[in-house]
């Protein structure tokens, strides 16, 4: 409970401090993704933008994951094992509509 506390303070402080960085840097112009905010030939910005791409499409199984486990725990439990039953892409498929549908 302590680490969970910790953890969330510190990011809490690091999302502060990249605001505040934000708008200290571009002022009222900033925009709400601040990597909008520097140009496309900036090669660092290019990096970040990569960087950030990658972390959506690796961490998205993972989230994905939790929220599938989590949501099969809901269903009566004849239901959750029929899906356990069930593997690969139809399984993901149909978890992945459920998750587009209450989006």
């Amino acid at each position: 409970r302590q680490v969970t506390f910790l953890s969330f303070t510190v990011l809490v402080a690091l999302y502060a401090g990249v605001m505040a960085a934000g708008k200290a840097t571009f002022g009222d112009a900033a925009r709400p993704n601040v990597l909008l905010n520097y140009g496309a030939s900036d090669a660092l910005a290019r990096v970040a933008r990569l960087a950030t791409g990658a972390s959506i499409v690796f961490g998205f199984p993972l989230v994905f994951s939790g929220f599938y486990d989590s949501a099969t725990r809901l269903l009566p439990p004849a239901w959750e094992t029929s899906l356990q039953k069930r593997r690969g892409a139809r399984r993901t498929l149909g978890s992945l509509c459920l998750v587009l549908l209450t989006a």
